[in-house]
């Protein structure tokens, strides 16, 4: 059995340490020690990587700023990261508040001698102001040294990584990107502050910048998730008179930009159905089973295949979140059975015949932690567009088929169990639900003209 190797981890007397040498150049500034040792304290090979990991970055970015004084190019994380190591290599912590007489401040001072020569030491001893001396990197250690709990300054940045570490999806790809890029519009145009310092005007500013670039509806998107991380900042980090800025911003014309997604027709659907036949490949399965059961693309590409029950007496596929993989749904309500019939049992027959070596059903689009719908989403469309002349998206696929539903004269109850719609009322959740014989049923109605 093959051994993973951790780096910079070094087991010693049974014990745990995050080790690793000091490059030549840089060791004047540690007191011309060549290797940092830190006891790790966990006997956990899981949390002693991710610790290794995280004082490895948090060195890299300290050796960044050393290397250049300024620290261009590092990112708020980064510099937060090179000022967290530099405490540590002083011996101190993080609102330790060392007091006149400890040894640290005679590490602080050698450092500093180190970094800025004799000029420092003049001034020091002269009782002149030092702060022209000190980068960012050494205000912002010197800072976080002295900082009292009460006064804290808590970043957006603090709250986004605070987010995600706690949110169920945190670890998802998408999600966390998402979650990024609204955090990154902000800090972008305002500023990475502390939650305190931000205004109504700079949420203006941020809305105001957004507007001419997106709908209105992906507007209210990105304010809506600043707004979920701006208020899990403020209760983490127990900011009770800190208000959020981004709380019911108005957006001028908000919805009437929105345009409707019309359905296929009955003939552009037996054009599309025939078509994917003819090509007979892994994106035409995928366009088969959404056809043929409304579902959400994202939900048919990251069907694994243990989701696609063929042996059954009634054919189905289980939409369902697999959250360990990276496989979430819309909503609660989204996860359901729903019967494979036409084209979708065909569709899912080839998919399931075909040599994947992986667990996922569409490969070529899904995997552990990435599941590309927009990229399916995208050579599907063009497809649609360019090779069969029809100017409509897949998810007109799901409009389609909730009409289909309508016209067969299928109840409105079923129809939402089919489509997974999460606005069920209350009292539709009680029970059983509808039987699998009941939905085939009523899906074989809708699909009947199809055929």
């Amino acid at each position: 059995m093959a051994t993973v190797k951790i780096r910079y981890l070094l087991r010693k007397a049974g014990l745990l340490y995050y080790q690793r040498g000091i490059p030549p150049d840089l060791r004047p500034h540690y007191s011309g020690r060549a290797l940092i040792l830190i006891n790790l304290k966990t006997l956990d090979l899981s949390r002693a990587a991710k610790l290794c990991s995280q004082y490895g970055t948090r060195d890299d970015a300290l050796w960044r700023t050393l290397r250049s004084p300024e620290g261009k190019g590092l990112t708020t994380e980064e510099s937060r990261e090179a000022a967290q190591a530099l405490i540590a290599s002083w011996g101190a912590e993080r609102g330790s508040r060392p007091d006149e007489d400890s040894p640290i401040w005679e590490r602080v001072y050698a450092y500093m001698v180190s970094r800025h020569g004799e000029a420092y030491e003049l001034a020091f001893d002269n009782d002149q102001d030092l702060n022209p001396f000190y980068s960012p990197i050494e205000k912002e250690a010197l800072r976080l040294v002295n900082e009292r709990r009460e006064t804290r300054r808590v970043l957006l940045s603090d709250a986004l990584e605070r987010y995600l570490s706690e949110h169920k999806r945190g670890q998802d790809q998408r999600f966390a990107c998402d979650a990024r890029r609204a955090i990154g519009i902000v800090t972008r145009i305002v500023g990475d502050l502390p939650l305190g310092e931000y205004t109504r005007d700079h949420a203006r500013i941020v809305r105001d910048a957004l507007s001419p670039k997106h709908s209105t509806a992906t507007v209210r998107r990105r304010l809506d998730s600043i707004c979920a991380i701006f208020n899990l900042g403020k209760r983490e980090f127990d900011l009770q008179n800190c208000t959020n800025p981004f709380e019911k911003l108005a957006i001028p014309g908000e919805g009437l930009d929105a345009t409707k997604r019309l359905p296929f027709t009955h003939d552009e659907l037996q054009t599309i159905s025939r078509a994917c036949r003819e090509v007979n490949d892994d994106i035409r399965w995928l366009i088969g089973i959404q056809l043929a059961t409304g579902s959400r693309l994202g939900e048919i590409v990251g069907l694994r295949r243990e989701d696609v029950c063929l042996d059954h007496e009634i054919p189905h596929i289980i939409i369902q979140p697999h959250e360990a993989l990276g496989r979430t749904l819309k909503t609660p309500g989204s996860t359901r059975v729903v019967p494979l019939l036409g084209i979708g049992l065909w569709a899912a027959r080839r998919a399931m015949m075909a040599a994947w070596d992986t667990g996922w059903l569409f490969p070529r689009y899904a995997s552990d932690k990435d599941i590309r719908a927009t990229h399916a989403s995208n050579t599907i469309n063009k497809w649609l567009s360019e090779t069969l002349g029809i100017p409509k998206t897949t998810h007109s696929l799901r409009h389609s088929m909730k009409d289909l539903l309508r016209d067969a004269g299928v109840a409105e109850e079923v129809s939402k169990v089919l489509l997974g719609h999460g606005s069920r009322s209350i009292s539709d959740q009680y029970g059983q639900g509808f039987s699998l014989q009941r939905l085939k049923e009523a899906l074989a109605k809708a699909l009947q003209k199809l055929s």
